[in-house]
């Protein structure tokens, strides 16, 4: 699910965002800061034990109070506080979180989270049967603030903060697979140690540092000099690693920037945003410095050749138009 207040009138934006937040989402009342016209962006992805939010947010005061914390079950939160200055009162203590900062709290616990401007977050809740037999020693964490440099947190964070942006929809088997690596990961970071940490490594660990790489192969997709050497030092591990996390799900490096630049590429040539750029000069953008070898490598990818491909679309677009459509960009985007 995504949101966003900008589609909203301004008067209405703050009740819709709080009826969103307080009774469907995260259980919380809210106060705005301020008499600026209130701002939210966020998306959700919700899977059976684990719901995972991202968001841009205008200064408010958000009151997780004891009657719906009465009402909670024994769901775990990490929130991770990506931009601005996060202050969290507890029962006990006041913490400050600040960029990249993490934080648990039992769902059980009633607290004030206080943004005093602008701020964008990551919150991950999940059931404590997701961490399996370290469920139970979960609880030392909680009201602790963990330090943005911690890497199970920021690998978490890199993870987590992809699966709310995409539209496709998860099988069951692939829902089990994302929901076992956060919990690994958040295993790891309140200090899993035996046979625990050794598996939440060699599963959870690895997938999150796989993702990272992805993410910055994507990044600089348009880069000629797009290398594993490059991209493995960028991320503090080693070439052969880097290739080990491929092989780890029938991967390679040079396939998976292949199929990225073919793909990007696709998506450009069948635009209309994209209609006066010629497929050489697309080609080029996205990384590819021999022609012959981009258009033989398209043709095998889509079974026809940029020309074809841009052809089709051109068509697509004139039918479109003759029906007063105008989702030919949607369309487009989606082949």
């Amino acid at each position: 699910m995504r949101f966003s207040s900008d589609a909203l009138p301004a008067r209405d934006r703050f009740d819709v965002w709080r009826d969103l937040i307080g009774r469907k989402l995260f259980r919380m009342s809210i106060d705005p800061i301020g008499e600026a016209p209130y701002r939210a962006k966020a998306a959700l992805r919700a899977l059976p034990s684990l719901k995972i939010g991202i968001g841009s947010v205008s200064a408010a005061i958000h009151h997780h109070t004891r009657e719906i914390a009465l009402a909670e079950n024994d769901d775990v939160l990490l929130v991770v506080n990506l931009r601005g200055s996060l202050l969290v009162r507890r029962a006990s203590t006041d913490l400050v979180l600040g960029p990249g900062d993490g934080l648990i709290v039992e769902c059980r616990e009633p607290g004030i989270y206080v943004m005093s401007g602008p701020g964008r977050h990551l919150a991950v809740r999940l059931s404590p049967g997701v961490l399996g037999a370290f469920s139970r020693h979960v609880g030392r964490a909680f009201g602790r603030v963990i330090p943005a440099p911690t890497e199970a947190l920021k690998l978490l964070a890199g993870y987590a903060r992809t699966l709310p942006q995409g539209e496709w929809e998860l099988s069951p088997a692939a829902t089990q697979v994302v929901t076992d690596h956060i919990g690994d990961l958040l295993a790891l970071i309140v200090g899993a140690g035996g046979d625990t940490a050794a598996v939440a490594r060699q599963r959870g660990l690895a997938a999150a540092r796989l993702g990272a790489v992805k993410t910055v192969i994507r990044e600089r997709i348009g880069h000629f000099d797009l290398t594993a050497h490059a991209v493995a030092q960028d991320q503090g591990i080693s070439p052969r690693y880097l290739r080990q996390l491929f092989e780890a799900e029938d991967q390679n490096f040079s396939g998976y920037v292949l199929e990225q630049r073919l793909g990007q590429a696709h998506a450009m040539i069948t635009s209309r945003r994209f209609a006066s750029e010629s497929i050489s000069k697309i080609a080029f953008e996205v990384g590819f410095g021999d022609l012959s070898y981009f258009n033989r490598s398209f043709r095998r990818r889509f079974e026809r050749t940029p020309r074809e491909a841009r052809a089709e679309a051109i068509r697509a677009w004139a039918e479109e138009d003759q029906r007063g459509d105008g989702g030919s960009e949607l369309v487009a985007r989606r082949r």
